[in-house]
């Protein structure tokens, strides 16, 4: 089990991302992962040994054990957690949409491939046509510390979460994202409209740079720009093919053939089959909103080297104050500017004033 204080402070947290972890998977790169999305958002580790029909599932518990022992070595405070019970269990993928089902708050699975889909005995075809929720398949090797990051940005109804993950893993590694459009010659203009959504989403972010190619064999373009990039971020398929094992001509080329490791996401959101793709992207200014949120939210424990605030204020050529809104707050505000003023002003030369801002009090 994980230390009660960080497994409680998680709980306070809901998951919203589940990566199962198995014997004999691509690991590594899945913690790495995690470590990188649990920058920003509460993720929750699994562990799952699935043992063959026929076998005693006693034979599980050797694999069990390391796994846990893997699983408590990375999971950490409040952002980073594990399940303490390993499932070990013939139905794999029956065990990990229980847990979806009991973890109401996670939106988006995580699947090594094709290590999860043979163990689950899942199909692209099945993942596709009905997924448990958003799920992002990655083919490592996923580094610890990316420094590039390729989003194939065709629009669509994946658009968003892809540019969303790709701006997630970078956050914590200060990776340079590009957004790479790739038209087809004789498709450009409407394939330019299906991106409209898109693109004003991207005209607000400068830091992300676009990349056009106009070209008849677009998987060959993307594995040509994927030499420049750590990871490749790309939208699966819409809707199931007539191929059960395919999630699109481009994902597979890209998934089999990629020098970089490939995140292919699939999202929940149902795609009519006369959906015009324009209105797919109107909605990313969720992406927009999250990322703001993950930008400017700060911990405490960021700002206790009070001297080095000082350091920091002086270099800038700052000035600091401190606003306090008040609303009948007679019997104690007198005491919180008296500490704020010894701590901040006395101690330290942090602050240049102190405002008080009172909200029709009538104390």
């Amino acid at each position: 089990m994980i230390g009660s204080n960080n497994t409680l402070a998680a709980r306070r947290r809901p998951a919203k991302t589940l990566i199962p972890l198995m014997p004999g998977g691509d690991n590594e790169s899945l913690l790495n992962f995690a470590h990188s999305l649990a920058s920003s958002e509460p993720v929750l580790l699994l562990g799952i040994v699935p043992v063959p029909p026929g076998e005693n599932l006693s034979e599980g518990a050797l694999p069990a054990r390391e796994l846990r022992s893997q699983m408590r070595a990375h999971a950490y405070g409040i952002y980073l957690r594990s399940i303490p019970r390993i499932r070990v269990t013939y139905t794999p993928w029956d065990d990990t949409r229980i847990v979806l089902a009991e973890e109401t708050s996670v939106d988006l699975l995580i699947l090594d491939w094709p290590h999860h889909l043979e163990a689950f005995d899942l199909t692209a075809s099945e993942i596709l046509s009905n997924p448990p929720c958003d799920v992002a398949i990655i083919r490592g090797p996923i580094p610890k510390k990316p420094s590039g990051i390729l989003v194939l940005n065709r629009g669509g109804p994946h658009a968003e979460r892809a540019l969303s993950i790709g701006l997630t893993l970078a956050r914590p590694n200060d990776a340079g994202v590009v957004s790479l459009n790739v038209w087809h010659p004789k498709l450009v203009d409407s394939q330019r409209k299906d991106f409209e959504g898109m693109a004003k989403i991207l005209a607000e972010m400068p830091d992300v740079e676009q990349r056009e190619i106009v070209t008849v064999d677009q998987a060959k373009a993307v594995l040509e720009a994927a030499k420049e990039f750590d990871i490749v971020v790309l939208g699966t398929a819409a809707s199931p093919i007539k191929k059960k094992t395919s999630f699109g001509k481009i994902t597979d080329t890209i998934l089999n053939r990629s020098s970089a490791a490939v995140v292919s996401v699939k999202t929940k959101r149902l795609v009519p089959e006369q959906a015009g793709l324009t209105e797919f992207g109107s909605q990313a200014i969720s992406v927009l909103v999250d990322r703001w949120f993950a930008e400017n939210t700060f911990h405490a424990d960021e700002f206790a080297n009070l001297e080095e605030m000082v350091v920091l204020k002086e270099r800038q050529g700052l000035k600091i104050s401190l606003v306090l809104p008040a609303l009948n707050e007679e019997q104690t505000v007198g005491d919180i500017i008296q500490a704020s003023q010894r701590a901040l002003m006395e101690k330290v030369p942090l602050l240049d004033e102190i405002v008080l801002m009172d909200s029709n009090s009538i104390d």
